[in-house]
C-alpha cells in the first residue's frame, strides 16, 4: 500500500516527466527560455494624496496646459513621472534602510521594519515578478 504521501510524490514526478518531455519538443532557445525564466520579488510604498500632493499635481498640470517647463521641485517631488490620475504615488521603498533580506535554513524573503518608513506611507506592496 502506497501512503499519501508517497502518492504525492509519485504524481509529482509523473507531473514532472510529462513537463520534461513536453520541454523536448520544443526548439532549443524555447527549452532555454523556460529554464533560464526566473522571479524577482519586489516591494514598493504608496503615499495617498494629501494636501501638498494635490497642490503639486496642480502645478504640474497647470504648467502643462501652458506650455511651460515643470519646475525642478515638481518634477522630483512626483520622482520625474507624470502624477497621472491615481490619487498618491508609489514610493521606492526597497532600497531603504526599512527593507532588509532575510533567510534561514530553507526560507528567504524580505523584512519590512515599519518604524523605518517615512511616516506618510500608507500601504505596502510585495509583488512578484517573472
Amino acid at each position: 500500500m502506497i501512503s499519501t504521501n508517497n502518492r504525492a510524490a509519485a504524481s509529482d514526478r509523473r507531473l514532472m516527466n510529462q513537463d520534461y518531455r513536453r520541454l523536448g519538443s520544443l526548439d532549443y532557445s524555447t527549452a532555454i527560455e523556460c529554464f533560464v525564466m526566473g522571479m524577482s520579488t519586489h516591494i514598493v510604498g504608496f503615499r495617498p494624496a494629501d494636501e501638498r500632493w494635490k497642490k503639486m499635481k496642480a502645478a504640474y498640470e497647470a504648467c502643462e496646459m501652458a506650455g511651460i517647463a515643470v519646475p525642478k521641485d515638481v518634477e522630483e517631488f512626483f520622482g520625474y513621472e507624470p502624477p497621472g490620475d491615481k490619487p498618491g504615488m508609489e514610493v521606492e521603498i526597497e532600497d531603504s534602510e526599512a527593507v532588509s533580506e532575510w533567510s534561514d535554513e530553507s526560507r528567504s524573503g524580505y523584512e519590512i521594519d515599519v518604524a523605518k518608513l517615512p511616516k506618510d506611507i500608507a500601504v505596502i506592496r510585495v509583488y512578484n515578478s517573472w
